[in-house]
């Protein structure tokens, strides 16, 4: 039997593409609107929370967050 959290189903399994988090991510209110630059680091704070939580891999992680 599989655990899933209440509010997040979907991130209760591996994270396999970045269109998930960004999918969950559009799906929570917003009480205002962020720029460019605060929506990355919003996206960037729950990639590390993923990985962290051993929900995405380092590889991904570096993909999907690093600049170049």
């Amino acid at each position: 039997m599989t655990m899933t959290t209440a509010t997040f189903p979907i991130l209760s399994k591996m994270i396999h593409s970045k269109r998930m988090i960004l999918d969950v991510i559009a799906e929570n209110p917003q009480t205002h609107t962020l720029d460019r630059t605060q929506k990355f680091m919003v996206f960037c704070n729950v990639c590390d929370n993923l990985l962290d939580e051993g929900r995405i891999t380092k590889a991904n992680h570096k993909r999907w967050t690093e600049i170049v």
